[in-house]
């Protein structure tokens, strides 16, 4: 209801009271002669606020990975969360911090598997702490890097177990270099 007792103008958001800064929050109204009435300007406060760049992508503190039947992979450029939940059912995982772009310098990886693996790969230099358990399943963290060049700012991996008949693998690889075969390790 209005002051005058009638019902709400029809270009009123109903159900929602009027802010300083935004007026009265008047919608366009089109008359019945088809000419649209708009809205009265926006105050130079909001103008300005509308202008501003919007803020830089940030990544949530927390995301998670699913595999079920199938694979996941993430690798190249991308923006790592503090904590990330992997899960993975009858299904690979493939986690490459190589490229990544952390916002922490402390990553927590939790991984559950069941029937399925799970591989983290990291950059020489990174400080990896591998703990939990598999059932019927190995925890393995292996240094495969030739160059051993760690990288300007090395971070800690905390990677957290839970298992049946998987497998959590880590495995320390220069930036572009393939995991060698493992009829090629084997030999050496």
């Amino acid at each position: 209801m209005t002051a005058h007792g009638g019902p709400e103008p029809q270009d009123r958001i109903p159900h929602r009271p009027a802010t300083p800064e935004l007026g009265d929050d008047r919608m366009p109204v089109i008359r019945p002669d088809g000419v649209i009435e708009q809205p009265p300007p926006v105050s130079g406060e909001v103008a300005r606020r509308q202008q501003a760049s919007p803020p830089s992508p940030s990544v949530p503190p927390e995301t998670s990975l699913t595999a079920v039947l199938g694979d996941c992979r993430r690798e190249g450029l991308w923006r790592v969360a503090r904590t990330t939940r992997v899960y993975s059912v009858m299904g690979d995982v493939v986690l490459d911090l190589r490229q990544a772009v952390f916002d922490d310098d402390l990553v927590q990886i939790y991984a559950y598997t069941m029937m399925g693996d799970v591989k983290v790969i990291v950059p020489p230099g990174f400080e990896v702490h591998l703990r939990g358990f598999s059932l019927l399943g190995d925890l393995k963290h292996k240094d495969h890097s030739e160059t051993g060049t760690p990288v300007e700012r090395p971070r800690t991996v905390v990677i957290t177990c839970s298992g049946v008949m998987g497998d959590v693998k880590v495995k320390t690889l220069d930036v572009g270099q393939v995991e060698p075969k493992w009829w090629k390790r084997r030999k050496g």
